[in-house]
């Protein structure tokens, strides 16, 4: 199953992806949205455009209201099962990372 995971920096993504184990996950692609859209935009625009599953991930400084209006954003043109808006967390991440992936084979 294609993985996108969509950050807010390129250094963020850098990290991410460093720390995500890489057996068995090479469907997994990297966003940075780097001020020029939101990240909920850009994740918008995956889901619609090619489908597969996208973590939202924002930094730990958003607000509540910042993460509910992510997942409104999201949750208007996809299904909440093929999307999920969470912190910037990278040990989370690569457990549902993990999970979402074994669920897509």
């Amino acid at each position: 199953m294609k993985i996108d995971i969509v950050v807010e920096k390129k250094n963020d993504a850098d990290m991410l992806r460093s720390s995500l184990p890489s057996g068995g996950l090479s469907g997994v692609r990297f966003f940075a949205s780097d001020g020029r859209i939101s990240g909920a935009s850009l994740s918008r625009n995956l889901l619609v455009k090619e489908g597969g599953f996208v973590f939202l991930l924002l930094p730990s400084s958003a607000s509540k209201d910042e993460f509910e209006v992510s997942h409104c954003l999201l949750k208007n043109v996809a299904n909440p099962d093929r999307f999920e808006v969470m912190p910037l967390d990278s040990e989370r991440l690569a457990s549902r990372v993990l999970e979402v992936s074994k669920r897509g084979r």
